[in-house]
């Protein structure tokens, strides 16, 4: 509950911290549902590259595919060159998954 907490908080690190277990929070049910993806997309906008880099990576197990290709464009043109590494890797893996 604290990492979920965290991660919609004003704390920078504490944002930045829960955000590198956020595709486990959200696989383990941790994040409701209906407002994981919602959150992800939010968190793939943050001040702080380290949290968009992470949202970025968490995107892929979503099944909404259109949203899923709007947060990914939007972070391939990312100006952290690692948000943008992390896009075309989940990208990949999405062309992949079929």
């Amino acid at each position: 509950r604290l990492l979920v907490e965290a991660l919609g908080g004003d704390d920078e690190q504490a944002a930045e911290a829960a955000s590198w277990v956020l595709l486990e929070l959200i696989c383990r049910g941790a994040l409701p549902e209906d407002e994981a993806f919602e959150r992800v997309r939010r968190l793939s906008q943050h001040i702080d590259p380290a949290v968009r880099r992470n949202a970025v990576r968490a995107i892929v197990v979503f099944e909404e595919k259109a949203a899923m290709v709007e947060v990914l464009d939007a972070a391939l043109a990312d100006s952290d060159p690692e948000v943008a590494a992390a896009a075309e890797e989940a990208r990949r893996t999405l062309d992949r998954a079929g």
